[in-house]
């Protein structure tokens, strides 16, 4: 979202090969930024959170890749936390008018709970259910550290759900997309 925000015209993801862990800077769990972990005989182990992800994105929030969509600015008040945003907003005008909006909270340990609203110089008008909601949190995924057998414990995939209206509640390092 930062990178399309600041005008990039695309951007790339590479990891479609299973990958094992890796120890690179010595921390307390190993690591990659892979799609899938995999086994020492390069077998898939099991999707990353890092897959859940990207399929979120690209099915979930752009959905239709082959039409032009239009990605706006946005701002969300009160999730500032020693100067840094703590949730991120990317709203996406879909090419069927409706607007699909991904939410990002990078906070570890609090929820938010956001009221949406579209604005047009002075014009205020607020987002209105039913909402189409695809979540991706604690309680889809965690990952037990245990150096290069490191495994997910829960891996459910993202949560989908039609909910009534405001407000949107996003859990601790979550992912969320939004449609209405």
């Amino acid at each position: 979202g930062v990178a399309l925000r600041q005008g990039a015209a695309q951007v790339f993801l590479y990891g479609l090969e299973p990958a094992s862990l890796m120890d690179e800077l010595g921390c307390k769990s190993w690591g990659n930024n892979t799609l899938f972990v995999a086994d020492d005989d390069w077998r898939i182990r099991a999707p990353t959170a890092a897959y859940h992800a990207a399929r979120m994105l690209n099915r979930d929030w752009v959905g239709q890749p082959d039409k032009p969509h239009e990605l706006f600015a946005a701002t969300v008040a009160g999730a500032s936390k020693f100067g840094l945003d703590r949730v991120s907003a990317f709203p996406l005008r879909l090419p069927d008018g409706r607007w699909s909006l991904l939410l990002l909270n990078k906070d570890p340990v609090v929820d938010y709970r956001l009221r949406v609203e579209f604005r047009a110089g002075d014009r205020r008008t607020p987002a209105a259910g039913p909402l189409e909601v695809v979540r991706f949190s604690g309680a889809q995924y965690r990952w037990e550290p245990a150096g290069k057998r490191g495994h997910p414990t829960v891996n459910r995939g993202p949560q989908v759900s039609t909910e009534p209206g405001l407000p949107i509640d996003l859990p601790p390092y979550s992912i969320q997309i939004v449609r209405l």
